[in-house]
């Protein structure tokens, strides 16, 4: 009896350890202090595919499996969103000089303008991180800023990330993982 007694908290913290290792339990990507969850990342797809004009850009037609989402757009929404939490990472002194706010409130209005039309019916907290994300790749852009050491993870099951923090897709899923909205 002794025996389980002692062996109760090494099979806990056993178990404890190694739920964590699912990749249920995982996020579906971060970047820094920023994750985006499964659910998140499905949510968003499905209204990425849902949106006719974005799957035009993006250059596919329909998903051979109409419940499926083709494993471009999953690349394009995680590459967006980690190169956008990127981008913001690395302008953060910019954003906060004189011409900063101005600067920034000038790129997000020419975003909104830009893509509205293509967000119009993404729910309003999607449209708006989309924006954010967008807004702060073109800052960095104009302003430039110094390479940011964040850490950044994806899951597996979505593909890993190359030297440059770009998702490359699982193995043989993708041809081409390359961003196609010119972001």
């Amino acid at each position: 009896m002794r025996r389980l007694r002692l062996a109760i908290p090494v099979l806990v913290s056993a178990a404890v350890l190694l739920s964590g290792c699912g990749d249920s339990y995982q996020v579906a990507a971060s970047v820094g202090d920023l994750d985006l969850s499964h659910d998140d990342l499905e949510a968003e797809a499905t209204a990425w595919g849902a949106n006719a004009e974005l799957m035009a850009q993006l250059d596919i037609s329909s998903a051979p499996d109409q419940n499926a989402v083709p494993q471009l757009v999953v690349n394009e929404i995680l590459n967006l969103h980690i190169q956008g939490e990127l981008a913001r990472l690395a302008t953060i002194d910019a954003a906060e000089t004189a011409d900063g706010p101005g600067q920034l409130r000038d790129v997000r209005a020419g975003v909104e303008s830009d893509f509205g039309p293509l967000f119009a019916d993404f729910p309003d907290d999607l449209r708006q991180q989309i924006y954010q994300d967008i807004t702060f790749l073109q800052f960095l852009s104009a302003v430039g800023g110094a390479p940011v050491d964040a850490d950044v993870y994806v899951s597996a099951r979505y593909g890993s990330t190359d030297v440059n923090d770009v998702v490359q897709p699982p193995s043989g899923a993708l041809a081409d993982p390359t961003p196609v909205l010119g972001l």
